[in-house]
């Protein structure tokens, strides 16, 4: 992990850029990188989550195609408890006709959980049929989230039920509809 992360410092090294992450949980981890290397700070403290950079910069400047869709969203712990849980349906705003519903808007865990999914599979996959029950009983055809690992295990899940929902990040979406 400490030459991969020096492979990054070193790959961003000697500009000002943004550094765009995709994904909630590796946004946190680059963000974090000051805790582990004090030399990191000028890489961490310009490390952003797309959807937050998207919202900053780029509210009005797009236009999207409507979307007559029923879309649940999924917020990880990752964006709900460190990013912050208002881009990806700021994102999915932008959207026209697009109703979306938050499958977990009090909160809760999809069971992926960092390692859990590997080192706690029996309470990993209790903690996600709780949520794929959610998005079963949502309607929807689509899944957005911004967490890998959620995408993963909430897949899994509802693959095991024979449940046919796309799961897609809210940029993906967002691209898809672009006009």
């Amino acid at each position: 992990a400490r030459r991969l992360a020096h492979t990054n410092l070193n790959a961003f090294a000697g500009n000002t850029d943004p550094g765009i992450s995709f994904a909630s949980g590796c946004c946190i981890h680059l963000q974090q990188y000051t805790d582990l290397y004090p030399e990191a700070q000028n890489f961490s403290q310009r490390v952003t989550d797309i959807g937050a950079f998207l919202a900053e910069r780029h509210a009005g400047d797009l236009v999207f195609r409507p979307l007559q869709e029923k879309v649940a969203l999924y917020l990880p712990c990752t964006q709900r408890n460190v990013l912050g849980v208002s881009a990806p349906a700021q994102l999915l705003s932008w959207i026209p006709q697009l109703a979306v519903t938050v499958i977990n808007p009090d909160g809760g865990c999809c069971g992926a959980a960092g390692s859990y999914i590997l080192t706690q599979p029996q309470m990993s996959d209790r903690l996600a049929e709780a949520m794929v029950e959610r998005i079963a009983t949502s309607g929807c055809r689509i899944l957005v989230t911004t967490n890998i690992g959620c995408s993963l295990q909430l897949g899994a899940g509802l693959r095991r039920r024979g449940l046919d929902i796309e799961i897609m990040h809210p940029v993906n979406l967002l691209s898809a509809q672009l006009a």
